[in-house]
């Protein structure tokens, strides 16, 4: 008997039951030879003798299913155990799922889809959670949607969308809600999601690390320990060692132990390179700053942007710190709303803008700043200088207010005594002015020469100096000849005075009026001796 339409009696039995796309119910049980029907629910047992063709099947629980080809095998679902049995092995009748090639029984509770490879029937995921376990399925779990657990041991998700943990042992996804997207890839003990909004989050690696706090998003920390994103790290990377990542927007943590980026509001591309217990982000307003290197260098107060700390310990941006720099300082600080100023050493305190200032170890006072100076403190000293011999300089001697230039006889060469005389005449005919600089305010008033004026009569002598090409900078050649060409050019600048040089014409010229003065003296000597002689003559 075959059944091509209308719903099977309770308890009945056909060689053949045909509803082609139609649905099929039956409130009893079934046997027959074949079944084909888009969708069959039996609500006691289900015995196929020949072929069974169903895109979706369901027995209540407490139901059965059997099915047996010619000679063949049998397959029966213990709804009890939830387990697919083949009770006979061999080939014969395939018990598949038109669409998928897997099988769908379910059992009034929940249910699974089962695939058969081979001789092999076992479940390929469970669906109501949808997860994946492959390797180790021992102490690895998984739920969730769309998650997998790959190898390992002792991996678990809870709570996730579409999410994975690779490998790995002791590593855990889960949360409150909002767990969507993460992974995990190796590594011991770490752990994702115990609070809302973790997105899109990846840990490589390390252990102990973890994320907490709520819209941790599209981050990922990298190998290390015990680091953590705790709650609004979005676009971030960290690395390294208990290093630390909340409320930050496109910032990085690479390496170091102990550095934290956070802060209530506004913090946004800041990135720490190595170090220890360096910190960022205690008040608002913290934008493309970095750190690299250093121990405890810290920012605080609002609207730092665009600032370095480079290495040092106890540094600080202390608000309103704008395009600065802190090099290889100890307690340095720039802030007061200070810009485009560079600090360089200890002790160093800016608040004013385009300051350039370097401070040594020695202790003492610390370093202030006054606005657009370069300022520097160097207790022992420092030198400058001026040739590839380091032959020729200045040096600001310690404790000294002036510069020394380097006059050692033995460094110099061709050393001719001026006359005295004529370098005076030239001094004495040479205008002497009082002056400012074109620009700037006429209160600041100098006083000498001008270098056209000096150099007329104490400029160097021209020397030649390679004639270079104005592109390449490279010596230009005689094309006949091949010989290296070179252009006269005075030695020294002709629109400046060498304050050096005009120290030796001043001397030049004492020395002229020491003679002028020892031969007046000697006229003197001469004509009070004849005045002497001509009173005795005349008896006065």
């Amino acid at each position: 008997m075959s059944l091509q339409n209308g719903a099977p009696p309770r308890d009945a039995a056909f060689d053949n039951i045909n509803y082609g796309k139609t649905s099929t119910s039956c409130s009893g049980s079934i046997k027959a030879k074949c079944i084909q029907t888009r969708d069959l629910s039996v609500n006691g047992t289900l015995n196929v003798n020949g072929t069974l063709n169903v895109n979706g099947i369901s027995v209540t629980s407490g139901g059965s299913l059997a099915t047996s080809g010619v000679g063949t095998h049998s397959l029966v679902f213990d709804a009890a155990t939830r387990t697919l049995n083949e009770l006979t092995a061999g080939g014969g009748t395939e018990i598949v799922d038109s669409g998928t090639g897997n099988l769908t029984i379910s059992t009034g509770v929940a249910s699974s889809v089962w695939q058969k490879v081979g001789a092999v029937i076992s479940p390929l995921v469970a669906a109501s959670t949808q997860g994946l376990l492959c390797g180790n399925t021992a102490t690895n779990s998984v739920a969730g949607t769309n998650n997998i657990v790959a190898g390992g041991q002792s991996n678990t998700i809870t709570k996730n969308l579409d999410g994975a943990i690779i490998g790995g042992s002791g590593n855990s996804i889960g949360g409150p809600d909002k767990i969507l997207r993460n992974i995990i890839i190796g590594g011991i003990s770490n752990t994702m999601g115990s609070s809302d909004d973790l997105i899109d989050q990846i840990i490589i690696g390390g252990t102990l690390n973890t994320t907490s706090g709520n819209n941790n998003r599209r981050s990922v920390i990298i190998g290390g320990a015990s680091n953590a994103l705790v709650g609004r790290a979005v676009n971030c990377i960290v690395t390294g060692q208990s290093n630390t990542m909340a409320n930050n927007l496109d910032g990085a943590i690479i390496g170091g132990s102990g550095n934290s980026i956070g802060g209530p509001d506004n913090i946004r591309r800041n990135v720490i390179i190595g170090g220890i217990s360096n910190t960022m982000g205690s008040s608002d307003d913290l934008i493309d700053c970095i750190f690299i290197t250093g121990t405890g260098n810290t920012t605080s107060g609002n609207n730092n942007r665009r600032s370095v700390i480079i290495g040092g310990s106890g540094n600080a941006l202390t608000g309103g710190a704008v395009d600065c720099v802190i090099m290889c300082g100890a307690g340095s600080t720039m802030g007061g709303n200070c810009s485009k100023s560079f600090a360089c050493g200890p002790s160093i305190a800016c608040t004013d803008n385009g300051c350039f200032m370097f401070s040594d170890s020695a202790g003492g006072n610390g370093l202030t700043s006054v606005t657009n100076q370069f300022r520097v403190r160097c207790a022992a000293g420092a030198t400058f200088f001026s040739n590839t011999l380091n032959s020729t300089g200045v040096t600001l001697l310690p404790s000294v207010s002036s510069w020394a230039a380097a006059s050692d006889i033995n460094l110099k060469e061709n050393l001719v005594e001026l006359d005295h005389h004529d370098t005076m005449l030239k001094v004495a005919n040479m205008k002497v002015y009082k002056y400012n600089y074109i620009g700037t305010d006429p209160a600041y008033e100098n006083f000498g020469p001008v270098a056209q004026d000096w150099n007329a009569d104490f400029g160097a002598p021209s020397i030649d100096f390679p004639v270079l090409d104005p592109e390449t900078k490279d010596q230009i050649t005689d094309p006949n000849t091949g010989a290296l060409l070179f252009e006269k050019k005075p030695a020294k600048d002709p629109l400046m005075i060498v304050e050096k040089d005009m120290i030796g014409v001043l001397m030049s010229c004492v020395k002229d009026l020491h003679n002028q003065i020892e031969s007046l003296k000697q006229q003197n000597s001469n004509l009070q001796a004849q005045i002497d002689s001509i009173k005795q003559h005349v008896g006065l």
